[in-house]
């Protein structure tokens, strides 16, 4: 797996970049994904004792910079406010490593500073969840797998640059 990827990315296309590193062009336009890793997963969290935060505007920038997501749930003034889901993807892969075959299976709406515990150590299933137990996200992998930050990095960024434009390309229309 990680060698396919590293023929991938070994001769990446020039890409115009912005004053943020990110591909320069309007938000409403498909952009490449940056040739290199351009997406600080720590910018986008606060790791405090009691677990990880995401402030409003934390997981608010990440939704509008890193996915390209105008989904107004993530808009840090919404009355009704939810991390994105991407967000927490890109942390559990950064922390964790990617698996073969990895499925993520969303259970709750994490909100403005809510602290997840996140597991010490990654074992063929993850749970994220609060002080209190409540269950937010559950992650089974198996297969082989990869540290490689290059390849994380590369199929995080790839995924959520897909992904927030799944929500005014696809959904939307079909509300």
């Amino acid at each position: 797996m990680a060698e396919r990827a590293g023929r991938m990315l070994s001769s990446p296309p020039a890409h115009d970049k912005g004053a943020n590193g990110l591909p320069s062009g309007r938000p409403d336009e498909p952009q490449d994904c940056p040739d290199t890793f351009e997406m600080p997963i720590e910018n986008y969290y606060t790791q405090a004792p009691e677990g990880v935060r995401f402030s409003r505007r934390q997981a608010s920038d990440f939704a509008k910079r890193i996915a390209g997501d105008f989904n107004p749930l993530h808009d840090q003034d919404a009355k009704l406010f939810c991390v994105p889901g991407d967000l927490l993807f890109s942390l559990v892969c950064s922390r964790y490593g990617i698996s073969q075959r990895m499925r993520f299976t969303f259970s709750g709406m994490v909100g403005d500073g809510v602290p997840l515990q996140l597991p010490e150590t990654a074992g063929d299933r993850l749970l994220l969840t609060d002080s209190e137990g409540k269950e937010y996200l559950k992650v089974d992998r198996d297969g082989d797998h990869s540290s490689d930050p290059i390849l994380i990095s590369a199929l995080t960024t790839r995924y959520v640059q897909f992904s927030g434009r799944t929500f005014p390309d696809i959904l939307v229309p079909l509300m």
